[in-house]
């Protein structure tokens, strides 16, 4: 199985609180499970970690949008 390398994007989904923070999309992308779900669903690593990045600045863009608007 073909390993890659991510570089550490920590997107806070809600509020890190308690012991379990959120994890890393490294983190989520690298776990077996989903590698191995991921390739009997042939998607492909890479493309998915690029479209997350831009969704990540689009939801970011949007949100300083939104704070300057307030």
């Amino acid at each position: 199985m073909k390993h890659h390398t991510h570089t550490t994007v920590r997107i806070p989904i809600r509020e890190e609180a308690g012991a379990y923070p959120e994890p890393t999309l490294e983190e989520i992308l690298s776990d077996s499970i989903v590698e191995a779900i991921m390739q009997a669903d042939a998607v492909d690593p890479d493309e998915l970690a690029v479209m997350l990045r831009t969704v990540a600045r689009t939801l970011r863009a949007a949100a300083s949008v939104e704070r300057a608007s307030a």
